[in-house]
């Protein structure tokens, strides 16, 4: 099943923080947008994260993969039975 950012709730959320060593590829003030599609167990855990649209920087795509696995989810549900569903999740670097 698909399910969009906006209804996945977290039970605790990652924190996004833009990676200083992908700073020298980056213009200060510009913003980066990477798309992940997040594949969520049915107990809210994340078990795979591939990149959907990338940022054009692959620093700041594999720190998204790597910050946005810290976080969980509470379990998606169909008709009051937890299932497996992906997120579609897009993410926003201010770059400093």
């Amino acid at each position: 099943m698909s399910f969009t950012a906006s209804s996945a709730n977290w039970a605790s959320a990652p924190n996004f923080s833009f990676p200083e060593r992908a700073a020298r590829r980056a213009r200060s003030g510009d913003t980066l947008n990477v798309v992940l599609v997040l594949r969520v167990n049915k107990q809210g855990g994340i078990d795979n994260v591939r990149v959907a649209q990338s940022s054009g920087n692959p620093l700041v795509d594999k720190e998204a993969r790597r910050q946005v696995r810290s976080g969980k989810f509470k379990p998606f549900t169909k008709n009051g039975v937890p299932v497996v569903g992906d997120v579609t999740l897009p993410i926003s670097y201010a770059v400093p």
